[in-house]
């Protein structure tokens, strides 16, 4: 329906437009010379303003939460700021060099930026276009790229160990109660994984409270989307072998929360905040996704009072409390899959567990993503075919449109060599600027990208900038190979 709207618009436009139009009039502006086009100072400073505040949103994002909320919005800013400033900001810059008489007045840059300017009138829109899909191709395919590749990383992110059983929250349970089914499923794992070579066996527990930061007081709110993720010392210190001590009014916020101030109120008492950073050996790095606090306190007993206090406070599911049993084992795939299936209803038959295994984890991570690659290559393709066909078009029309030129410019005494060199800088440009648009906006959108792809649990700077620099290099060979076509058919026709 909206596509039939769309194509409907653009038939009525076209009949109007043909329907008002004079026939005798349309054959004798063939013979009219071109107006110089105007500059539009406003447009311009208007396209930089829409172009700046997609940019400044792109590198500012704080986490993916944000990065998915205020993507479109950066994309649609973009948009709008490339088209305002082909349009108008090209004719501007063009018209201020123009303006430069040591530069305008000599013979090459005379013919330069005269064809330049009317060139731009007419092609601006069209130029707009390339650098548009072409930014959709390099974005499309690169990121999909990076995450079929990436499928180790996001396992190693997700997974700190080959398995890993998730002990859920009931409602009616304490810490302690959710302590005795992890020691369940504990005893189930090595009673049943005697034959395994069962290693690092560990476990740990920790509290989940929804809401947001209002000053230095984390309070429940449904209009947030911050979340309190808190263990006690003597779990973090037995997974991850660190050292924090917290005291009974102090506890310890990792740096990546990036929380600034002295005190944090929670469940009314204020704590000083002490700060730690680290990468994590087995504490699973989703957890920190988004604008996540990680908190260490004092002992169990202390998350016990401090969800027992949000909890009177709302109803629903602004707390809850949520165990992990992780460890590895040294057989084949095969015998890990047997191992996995055979092992789940057990754990389950103990308490309210999501038991998933690497190996089997790792297939459907594939399986996923291979998907995501065949839509971003196929997209890539639409995108390059409509590149093609908008480059191809355009320069046979600018050939008609300019052989007359060419033929003028030889009366008056320009000799063939400095014709056919100002024409082929002219041409040059006209393909490479849309390139070197579409490559800085794909610099600038880098950062909410990366917070995107952190959603699938890519964190790896090193992946994701390897493939989207590959696309550049592939797609600018693609694009180098449509210059040589077309410039070909471009010349032949004005020649």
């Amino acid at each position: 329906v909206v596509f039939a709207g769309i194509f409907l618009a653009a038939y009525l436009y076209n009949v109007s437009q043909v329907t008002f139009s004079n026939p005798i009039e349309l054959l004798k502006g063939e013979k009219e010379g071109e107006k110089e086009p105007k500059s539009n100072i406003f447009l311009f400073l208007l396209g930089l303003i829409f172009l700046g505040s997609g940019y400044f949103i792109s590198v500012t994002i704080s986490d993916p939460l944000a990065a998915l909320l205020k993507f479109f919005l950066a994309v649609f800013l973009v948009i709008i700021g490339t088209y305002l400033l082909f349009t108008a900001g090209s004719i501007f810059i063009l018209k201020a060099m123009k303006k430069n008489k040591k530069l305008y007045y000599q013979p090459r840059a005379f013919i330069s930026i005269s064809g330049m300017l009317y060139r731009m009138k007419q092609n601006a829109t069209g130029l707009a276009n390339i650098a548009i899909l072409s930014c959709m191709v390099i974005i499309a395919v690169g990121t999909t790229v990076a995450l079929y590749y990436g499928v180790d990383d996001a396992l190693q992110n997700r997974f700190p160990a080959d398995h890993n059983a998730t002990v859920y929250y009931d409602q009616e349970k304490t810490v302690d109660a959710l302590q005795a089914d992890i020691d369940k499923v504990e005893n189930r794992v090595e009673v049943e994984s005697a034959d395994y070579g069962i290693t690092d066996l560990e476990s740990y527990l920790h509290a989940n409270i929804f809401g947001g930061l209002s000053g230095n007081e984390f309070v429940v709110d449904d209009a947030m989307y911050q979340t309190i993720v808190m263990l006690s010392a003597e779990d973090f210190n037995a997974i991850e072998g660190t050292t924090l001590a917290p005291k009974a009014n102090e506890l310890y916020i990792h740096e990546s929360g990036a929380y600034k101030a002295d005190t944090l109120k929670l469940a009314g008492e204020d704590y000083a905040v002490q700060t730690f950073d680290g990468s994590f050996k087995n504490f699973e790095v989703e957890y920190l996704m988004g604008q996540s606090l990680l908190i260490v306190v004092e002992n169990s007993k202390m998350i016990d009072k401090i969800m027992a206090d949000y909890e009177t406070r709302e109803e629903g599911y602004a707390v809850s409390v949520t165990g992990n049993v992780q460890w590895n084992t040294d057989k084949s795939v095969d015998s890990e899959k047997a191992y996995a299936a055979a092992l789940r209803p057990m754990l389950e038959s103990e308490a309210i567990v999501n038991y998933q295994s690497i190996v089997e984890t790792r297939e459907d991570f594939y399986v996923m993503n291979g998907g995501f690659l065949f839509l971003g290559i196929y997209l890539g393709i639409l995108f390059t075919i409509g590149t093609i066909l908008i480059t191809y078009f355009k320069q046979i029309s600018e050939g008609y449109d300019d052989r007359s030129r060419f033929q003028i410019m030889q009366k008056v005494g320009l000799d063939k060599e400095m014709i056919r060199d100002t024409s082929r800088s002219q041409v040059v440009w006209m393909f490479m600027l849309p390139l070197i648009v579409a490559t800085v906006h794909t610099i600038f959108a880098y950062p909410i990208v990366q917070k995107l792809l952190m959603v699938f649990g890519l964190t790896s700077h090193k992946i994701l900038i390897i493939s989207i620099a590959g696309v550049v290099l592939a797609f600018s060979l693609i694009y180098w190979v449509i210059y040589r076509l077309t410039a070909r058919i471009y010349f032949s026709i004005v020649q």
